[in-house]
């Protein structure tokens, strides 16, 4: 139970310090810091409330997929932003 309310407790952290930095004006550099608080918190939700920590290698495969998935789309939502900025297409 320590461990759910640690991982709670950082999590809720997390989504504040989230809040509190989109908050800033931070240029360029809002998208990869909000996606890096957000893949904080995805890495704790699947270690410790789906318990990949002690799962079966099949288990950890298929969550291991999702990641990659998540890292394709990413980059795909990153071209098209780098691409539209360096091009002019990007609307004022």
């Amino acid at each position: 139970m320590r461990t759910y309310a640690i991982t709670g407790a950082a999590l809720l952290a997390l989504t504040l310090l989230s809040y509190g930095v989109s908050r800033l004006d931070l240029g360029g550099a809002e998208m990869p810091v909000a996606m890096a608080i957000a893949t904080v918190k995805v890495g704790l939700v699947a270690v410790y409330f789906m318990h990949l920590r002690h799962a079966p290698a099949g288990e950890r495969l298929f969550a291991l997929s999702g990641l990659v998935m998540y890292v394709v789309l990413f980059g795909i939502a990153a071209t098209d932003v780098f691409l539209r900025r360096t091009t002019g297409f990007l609307p004022q």
